[in-house]
């Protein structure tokens, strides 16, 4: 992962993800991604 603000300004609190998997390893990575950030109590929901 890359953090956004290495793209500048606008992207601030983002990350960029590069990924080169297969399609249900990547859904499990979001799947957990989409779990902790609940927890969390943070960030917007994922759309997928």
């Amino acid at each position: 992962s890359v953090p956004g603000s290495a793209f500048g300004p606008t992207g601030e609190g983002h990350i960029r993800l590069s990924y080169c998997m297969e399609e249900n390893v990547i859904d499990q990575a979001f799947d957990r991604i989409q779990q902790f950030e609940k927890k969390q109590g943070h960030g917007q929901p994922l759309h997928g």
